[in-house]
Protein backbone atom coordinates (compact mmCIF):
# COMPACT_ATOMS: atom_id res chain seq x y z
CA UNK A 1 0.00 0.00 0.00
CA UNK A 2 2.94 2.21 0.92
CA UNK A 3 4.49 1.88 -2.50
CA UNK A 4 1.05 2.65 -4.45
CA UNK A 5 0.53 5.61 -2.66
CA UNK A 6 3.99 7.18 -3.36
CA UNK A 7 3.68 6.23 -6.99
CA UNK A 8 0.28 7.72 -6.53
CA UNK A 9 1.73 11.27 -5.06
CA UNK A 10 4.55 11.13 -7.51
CA UNK A 11 1.03 11.01 -10.67
CA UNK A 12 -0.65 13.92 -8.62
CA UNK A 13 2.44 16.24 -8.39
CA UNK A 14 3.41 15.82 -12.30
CA UNK A 15 -0.61 16.23 -12.62
CA UNK A 16 -0.21 19.93 -10.57
CA UNK A 17 2.40 20.75 -13.00
CA UNK A 18 0.33 20.94 -16.09
CA UNK A 19 -0.79 24.60 -16.19
CA UNK A 20 2.83 25.22 -16.39
CA UNK A 21 3.07 26.62 -20.04
CA UNK A 22 5.46 28.63 -21.29
CA UNK A 23 4.69 32.50 -20.82
CA UNK A 24 5.66 34.69 -24.02
CA UNK A 25 3.69 38.21 -24.41
CA UNK A 26 5.80 40.55 -26.74
CA UNK A 27 3.65 43.57 -25.64
CA UNK A 28 4.98 43.71 -21.89
CA UNK A 29 8.18 43.93 -20.20
CA UNK A 30 9.48 40.65 -17.94
CA UNK A 31 8.62 42.99 -14.66
CA UNK A 32 5.62 43.71 -14.92
CA UNK A 33 3.93 40.95 -16.62
CA UNK A 34 5.21 38.10 -14.35
CA UNK A 35 2.57 36.46 -12.81
CA UNK A 36 2.21 33.42 -9.96
CA UNK A 37 1.72 31.06 -12.56
CA UNK A 38 4.95 31.71 -13.69
CA UNK A 39 6.96 32.78 -10.83
CA UNK A 40 5.41 30.65 -7.71
CA UNK A 41 3.89 28.07 -8.46
CA UNK A 42 6.60 25.73 -7.90
CA UNK A 43 5.79 26.22 -4.47
CA UNK A 44 2.40 24.45 -4.83
CA UNK A 45 3.27 21.59 -6.63
CA UNK A 46 6.45 21.11 -4.12
CA UNK A 47 4.26 22.19 -0.87
CA UNK A 48 1.27 19.92 -1.34
CA UNK A 49 3.44 16.23 -1.34
CA UNK A 50 5.15 17.60 1.33
CA UNK A 51 2.45 18.04 3.65
CA UNK A 52 0.81 14.67 2.79
CA UNK A 53 4.39 13.53 4.05
CA UNK A 54 4.13 15.17 6.92
CA UNK A 55 0.50 13.87 7.84
CA UNK A 56 1.20 10.42 7.06
CA UNK A 57 5.00 10.79 9.47
CA UNK A 58 3.00 12.71 12.13
CA UNK A 59 -0.07 9.52 12.00
CA UNK A 60 2.51 6.70 11.95
CA UNK A 61 4.70 7.69 14.74
CA UNK A 62 1.33 9.39 16.90
CA UNK A 63 -1.69 7.55 16.48
CA UNK A 64 -0.58 3.94 14.56
CA UNK A 65 2.49 3.00 16.79
CA UNK A 66 2.23 -0.33 16.58
CA UNK A 67 5.16 -2.81 17.06
CA UNK A 68 5.23 -5.69 14.64
CA UNK A 69 4.44 -9.15 15.55
CA UNK A 70 7.74 -10.14 15.00
CA UNK A 71 9.53 -7.60 17.12
CA UNK A 72 7.25 -8.19 19.85
CA UNK A 73 8.04 -11.70 20.00
CA UNK A 74 11.68 -10.85 19.73
CA UNK A 75 11.03 -8.27 23.31
CA UNK A 76 9.56 -11.35 24.87
CA UNK A 77 6.23 -9.12 25.06
CA UNK A 78 3.95 -11.70 24.40
CA UNK A 79 1.01 -9.94 26.35
CA UNK A 80 1.50 -6.75 23.91
CA UNK A 81 1.83 -9.53 21.06
CA UNK A 82 -1.36 -11.39 22.32
CA UNK A 83 -3.48 -8.20 21.84
CA UNK A 84 -1.88 -7.18 18.75
CA UNK A 85 -2.49 -10.57 17.00
CA UNK A 86 -6.28 -10.58 18.40
CA UNK A 87 -6.66 -6.93 16.84
CA UNK A 88 -5.44 -8.48 13.65
CA UNK A 89 -7.34 -11.87 13.55
CA UNK A 90 -10.51 -12.57 14.93
CA UNK A 91 -10.24 -15.39 17.35
CA UNK A 92 -13.28 -17.48 15.55
CA UNK A 93 -10.94 -17.63 12.10
CA UNK A 94 -8.05 -19.07 13.90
Amino acid sequence: MSQISITVGIFVTALLGLPLAPYEDKNCDKMNCESFWIVNYWRVVWSIPAILAIIQSTLLFFVFKYDTPFTLKKKNQFRDLEELMSKIYHPECV
